[in-house]
């Protein structure tokens, strides 16, 4: 790719040989440089869901029978729920896990859920009235003699 110099800046020098060229009657020398493709952002399993819920585990089946069920394509669900036919398709694929807006709007539209609340599990305290420390809530193994 030829480039400018200020535009070079931005990326690496690959091997080549410079290239002169003409502009508005001065000459000026332009380089060719590698500039990397910004990465395409896809739903992070990061942030998902809210903190006390998890997606069910074959939510894409789920998604997927539904949508026939109601007679839906997947361009019709994809337009419905404000999404590029490519993200349901991923979402049906279990390529990607849905965000938890994308999960609230497909629930919606479907008439199904595809969350479950996440039980809170006590954890016991081996002394009274002391915090709680890495060794009350980790199992250490030990390697056996």
């Amino acid at each position: 790719m030829t480039v400018c110099s200020t535009c070079a800046k931005l990326g690496e020098e690959i091997k080549s040989e410079p290239i002169e060229q003409k502009k508005h009657s001065s000459k000026r020398i332009r380089k060719q440089v590698y500039i990397p493709k910004p990465k395409i952002r896809t739903h992070k399993k990061s942030r998902q869901l809210d903190e006390d819920y998890e997606i069910i585990e074959d939510y894409n089946v789920v998604i997927k029978e539904r949508r026939q069920k109601l007679g839906l394509s997947q361009q019709e669900l994809a337009r419905q729920i404000g999404e590029r036919l490519s993200v349901l398709q991923a979402i049906e694929t279990k390529r990607i896990v849905p965000e938890n807006k994308t999960i609230k709007k497909l629930e919606r539209v479907l008439g199904i859920s595809l969350r479950i609340e996440i039980p809170d599990i006590p954890i016991k305290l081996d002394k009274k009235d002391e915090e709680l420390t890495l060794g009350d809530v980790v199992k250490i193994k030990r390697r056996g003699k």
